[in-house]
């Protein structure tokens, strides 16, 4: 879901001009290249920047993210430690439409009319932000009743979640206090068995609560088939850790606590999933049987881990999609670049994957990128690929060759091998402080200044990347 739909047609200029300034490959752009991008005229290009700089103030983040107009360039100037991602929040978390949805969460709502006078708006501007809505979530069968969402309840809760994590509301705003507080209570028993992190304590902090509030409401259901999935010993210790809050937590609660922790990676212990309906079997054989298709067969210990991992994404899929209304916008262009071969793969098996399986086509984006992670944390890219051949040779001998042969590692993150240059025939790149000694030699040649500096690296990434290209293109053919 582009959760950008909640924001002004000002503060969405704002956003998106930071995010396209994000991605520019050096943090700057000229102007009237933003101008055709982003269809701004001059003039609103001045005001979206004066906006933007002003609202960077207003939140208290000027020393960390600033912009600088310098002739015909923007220029956006960063820290680290902010992104367009923090602006998105803010944006967000101002949105009138917020404001109505978390009304009829709380079940606070009473009347148009009255939403309208308290957010000092029209009531037609109201009505239309209601009809918005109604159109936006009727596609997720989620509907508006006079006081509450109905519908799909599960993609009610999961909209819900999704939308006060990526707003980042404060646990006050949405939540009762005596929630609040339990929900505190059953993290800390939780934690006594299970590592989280801050960013992951926020988020079954909000998956919890709201999990809650539909059990108090007697609204919480489970799908039968989920209980087969969990060891018993796992909903036991799940029972014994909740055992003593003073709320009495109903069995389907207890399941979906295990849900998150399955999805979020703290049953590891889960060695095997007992599936009843067969379904998540036959799309892990599946892909398995595909990808030792299209490349070679898995040693066993590998294909073990990755029906694990498939078991994971498939249950996600299938049966509780916790990741339906994330917004998956992340820029693929590095994977494309980096992992050539398993990007174009899935390209094809998904497309072929979701022609036969068509409840699957709305999960295109969210199957490509739980693949694309299985495949590169699971099988390394040299498994499928011959790596890059390297020669590290400098005028100052062994020791300084080691030396940059161990940073390369820290700094370049592609299938290279580096190998000894009394097979230079043999060679893709040769890395090397003295001019002409290689021009003979068939390979790309990187002269580098002694030590290297920062765009030396960056160079012979630039380089290492088009000759993989270049490769696998070949291959292709």
């Amino acid at each position: 879901m582009k959760y950008e739909f909640f924001l002004s047609k000002e503060d969405d200029r704002s956003y998106s001009l930071l995010k396209f300034l994000e991605e520019s490959p050096n943090l700057s752009e000229t102007l009237l290249k933003i101008q055709e991008e982003l269809s701004l005229s001059t003039f609103l290009l001045k005001k979206t920047i004066d906006k933007l700089n002003d609202d960077i103030e207003a939140f208290g983040i000027s020393q960390h993210l600033k912009l600088i107009v310098n002739g015909p360039e923007l220029i956006l100037e960063i820290d680290g430690k902010y992104s367009s991602g923090f602006l998105l929040s803010k944006y967000i978390q101002q949105s009138i439409y917020l404001d109505l949805l978390i009304e009829f969460f709380r079940e606070t709502y009473t009347t148009l009319e009255a939403f309208a006078n308290d957010h000092h708006i029209s009531y037609s501007s109201a009505y239309n932000m209601l009809q918005e809505l109604k159109k936006m979530l009727k596609k997720h069968q989620i509907y508006f009743d006079k006081k509450k969402l109905y519908g799909n309840q599960r993609n009610i809760i999961l909209f819900y979640y999704q939308l006060f994590l990526m707003a980042d509301v404060t646990y006050t705003r949405v939540y009762p206090e005596e929630v609040i507080t339990l929900v505190n209570k059953l993290i800390a028993l939780l934690q006594s068995e299970y590592s989280l992190s801050i960013c992951e304590y926020k988020k079954i902090f909000h998956y919890l609560a709201i999990h809650l509030l539909a059990d108090k409401s007697k609204i919480l259901m489970l799908n039968p088939a989920i209980t087969s999935f969990f060891p018993q010993q796992e909903v036991s210790k799940i029972a014994h850790l909740c055992y003593s809050t003073t709320y009495k937590l109903s069995e389907e609660f207890m399941y979906h606590i295990l849900i998150w922790l399955y999805l979020n990676g703290k049953l590891e212990e889960m060695k095997y999933v007992d599936n009843s309906d067969n379904t998540i079997k036959s799309l892990n054989e599946r892909f398995i049987k595909d990808f030792e298709e299209h490349f070679k067969p898995l040693e066993t210990q590998v294909t073990l881990r990755v029906s694990q991992e498939l078991n994971k994404i498939h249950f996600n899929l299938l049966y509780y999609p916790m990741n339906r209304f994330n917004e998956f916008d992340m820029n693929i262009y590095f994977f494309r670049q980096t992992y050539p071969e398993y990007y174009f793969y899935l390209l094809e098996y998904i497309n072929k994957l979701t022609t036969e399986y068509e409840q699957l086509s709305q999960s295109k984006t969210f199957l490509f990128f739980s693949y694309l992670m299985l495949l590169i944390n699971c099988i390394p890219i040299q498994f499928i690929s011959e790596p890059l051949k390297v020669i590290i040779d400098f005028s100052y001998g062994t020791a300084y060759n080691q030396f940059i042969k161990k940073n390369l590692g820290f700094y370049i993150n592609l299938n290279v091998e580096v190998i000894e240059n009394e097979h230079p025939e043999c060679t893709d790149v040769v890395i090397t402080n003295m001019n002409n000694l290689y021009k003979d030699n068939n390979a790309e040649i990187v002269v580098w200044l002694d030590p290297p500096r920062p765009v030396d690296w960056g160079n012979l990434t630039k380089i290492l990347l088009r000759v993989q290209s270049e490769r696998y293109k070949q291959h292709d053919c």
